[in-house]
């Protein structure tokens, strides 16, 4: 079945040594993310979360931050984006609202989100392709006028993105792309799934700004 996972492992399995993501120093190509990525499915199906649950992603701007997205939508899941630079009060509000079976963190100042904290493994293992649940991931709004509310957002339309990102751009316009945007905002999917699911690599960063350091 045509999924996310299942255009990201078409590249894994044509290009698995070429660069996936480059952040500060580290680089990790199609083959090491996928493994990581693996390792993240494989620890939320172990613990019994798959189609239905909710997994927030509190992590900082790294690689692990991208292997926990990938993971969660493999298992079945939908990913929560937990920007960890929110506030507590929202934060916390946020993981209650939406029902997180399990909250993925690197800061150990965010134990207020609750009891089902957990760090990305380190370990790797395949990635395995299952069909994928109705809902991809959920975005909260800036509850400007209100509340923050949720916005649930379906694998199927993750899929016409991708479809009308890679029909308007060519290949070549992904080979190395920026995503510096918090995932709290949908863009951040344009920029970092557009590439990883036509075989192009992301710089990753914290902030736009950061282009300044790689001017090539």
């Amino acid at each position: 079945m045509d999924s996310l996972i299942s255009r990201f492992m078409d590249v894994v399995r044509r290009s698995p040594d070429a660069t996936a993501i480059r952040w500060k120093d580290i680089t990790w190509d199609y083959n090491e993310l996928s493994q990581r990525a693996g390792a993240v499915q494989a620890l939320l199906v172990k613990q019994g979360i798959g189609a239905g649950d909710h997994v927030g992603i509190s992590l900082s701007r790294n690689c692990n931050m991208i292997a926990a997205m990938l993971g969660t939508i493999a298992a079945g899941a939908t990913y929560v984006a937990l920007d960890p630079k929110y506030p507590p009060k929202r934060l916390q509000f946020m993981v209650e609202n939406s029902g997180c079976s399990l909250v993925f963190i690197d800061h150990l100042n965010l134990s207020y989100l609750g009891d089902n904290l957990s760090l990305v493994p380190e370990d790797k293992t395949n990635l395995i392709v299952n069909t994928p649940s109705e809902l991809a991931y959920i975005i909260y709004t800036s509850g400007s006028t209100g509340i923050p509310k949720g916005v649930m957002v379906r694998n199927s339309s993750v899929l016409q993105l991708l479809d009308w990102a890679h029909q308007t751009w060519s290949i070549k316009d992904f080979s190395f792309a920026c995503a510096g945007t918090s995932i709290s905002f949908d863009v951040s999917v344009f920029e970092i799934f557009a590439p990883l699911t036509c075989g192009g690599t992301i710089l990753l960063m914290d902030s736009i700004l950061e282009l300044i350091d790689h001017p090539e």
